[in-house]
């Protein structure tokens, strides 16, 4: 559970650069692609004393031709067509084997003609991506299509790969992604129904935002809402660290099984992601600039007085901690001020520049509760958020839930933390010491049962509108 399929094709690797150069691509279709890949060498236009690669290899190949001048891909609309893109080999030295490189281009080819349909759509989106990538001014919600396929590619093309953003990388990317992620998932009989299913839940995510919150809070003064119908709209990755792009849902077997039993499974699975990954797709919280919560280090500069040591009590490491990822520093008692030190984090620690964004992030589950306790599954509130809300009521602060939904949804949470800090009392833990670590506290009794009830009492009107 929790990890994707192994790939049908042993030993093949996604989009290698080397065959990205090898394989021409003849589509008679509406659209005609010609990526060209350096037919013979993989060269630019020979310049007066030296040439350079369109890509440079992963290791040093040995030269056994002549350089040609790089063609660029042309994709020029056909007025008809019937036939399925075929794809043709030209054959030249690889890093990888005949073997590998052949069955490479066996995958693309039954994939090809297995998703017809998605392939012409590849050129216009490879097209709007360039056009985002190249565009001057702030990002507006009519980007987020282009936005998710530029994401895509950061992850699958430049990340993992090493490619630079081209045309003819673009089309192989997306083209990989959609037809290793997105259409064997999105094909599934149970994804397509536990999606529909989702309806309803959504439904009261909606009503409890336009409820809660004021327009003035989000970046174009509109309230958005989360679509109900979904199919095309959810982005899929493959590790469940998240963040790498939104909405990311992270892919499980699962997904591309149709048995019929993994119905429920994925239903309880989805309401719980779902609606909480649309909502990081809106416009003001992609780019919160906030930083990451599980960073794994931080840059530090010191300052005249600073200590290892002090340094160190700071974060709750050892100064051992501090030394092992700084091997420029030759004497612990010796560093000067405006010299940069990493400083790790430790297990579940959470750097006190990045808990405002962990809170918002955790207040979440105020709407992803509703979600789940509408469709029959048992909500998950993060016991932390109780005792937040619980602190809140006893201050007398007028509507703690909606402070609460507003820091989830825009997810800023300046205001809910800065309410809690103005009537917390000495006896109530502090917002740092709550959001100190990743998970709450295990031997800590956050909220009394009669708590957890007022916070569930909050959002059971909407459970019966729908």
């Amino acid at each position: 559970m929790g990890k994707e399929k192994e790939n049908q094709y042993p030993g093949v690797l996604p989009i290698s650069k080397e065959l990205k150069r090898a394989i021409s691509v003849g589509v008679t279709v509406p659209w005609i692609i010609t990526p060209l890949f350096a037919v013979l060498s993989g060269c630019q236009r020979p310049k007066p004393k030296e040439v350079e690669p369109i890509i440079t290899p992963t290791r040093e190949l040995v030269p056994i031709y002549t350089p040609t001048p790089k063609i660029e891909i042309v994709i020029t609309p056909q007025p008809e067509a019937t036939t399925i893109p075929e794809i043709e080999v030209i054959l030249e030295p690889s890093a990888v084997s005949k073997e590998e490189q052949k069955a490479e281009i066996e995958v693309f080819r039954d994939l090809s003609k297995r998703y017809p349909e998605v392939w012409r759509e590849l050129p216009s989106r490879v097209e709007k991506v360039i056009a985002y990538d190249a565009k001057e001014g702030p990002f507006e919600f009519s980007d987020l299509p282009a936005y998710q396929d530029y994401r895509i590619f950061e992850q699958y093309g430049r990340s993992e790969r090493n490619l630079p953003l081209t045309k003819e990388n673009l089309l192989f990317v997306l083209a990989w992604y959609e037809f290793e992620y997105a259409q064997p998932i999105e094909q599934n009989p149970n994804f397509q129904r536990a999606i529909k299913e989702l309806a309803p839940a959504i439904k009261v995510v909606n009503e409890i935002i336009k409820d809660k919150i004021s327009a003035e809070e989000f970046v174009d003064k509109k309230i958005p809402q989360i679509p109900e119908k979904l199919q095309g709209r959810l982005l899929f990755g493959n590790d469940n660290r998240g963040g790498r792009f939104f909405p990311e849902i992270y892919v499980i077997e699962e997904m591309k099984d149709p048995n019929p039993e993994n119905h429920q499974y994925l239903l309880e699975y989805f309401v719980g992601v779902v609606p909480h990954e649309l909502i990081h797709a809106w416009p003001q919280a992609l780019f919160v600039g906030q930083g990451s919560s599980w960073s794994h280090e931080k840059d530090y500069e010191i300052f005249k007085g600073d200590t290892l040591w002090d340094i160190s009590q700071e974060y709750g490491l050892r100064v051992e901690d501090i030394l092992k990822i700084n091997s420029q520093i030759e004497n612990p008692d010796l560093i000067f001020p405006k010299q940069i030190v990493k400083i790790p984090q430790k297990g579940e620690f959470i750097f006190p520049e990045n808990r405002k964004f962990h809170l918002a992030h955790m207040a979440m589950c105020s709407l992803t509760a509703p979600a789940q306790e509408k469709l029959g599954f048992e909500p998950g509130i993060e016991p932390r958020i109780i005792y937040i809300y619980s602190r809140l009521k006893k201050y007398g602060v007028e509507d703690p839930y909606g402070l609460i939904i507003q820091a989830g949804a825009i997810m800023n949470s300046d205001k809910l933390w800065e309410a809690y800090e103005r009537g917390r009392k000495p006896e109530d833990l502090s917002m740092d010491e709550l959001i100190s670590t990743n998970d709450p506290l295990p031997d800590f009794t956050y909220y009394t049962p009669e708590e957890r009830n007022a916070f569930r009492a909050e959002y059971a009107p909407y459970l019966s509108k729908f």
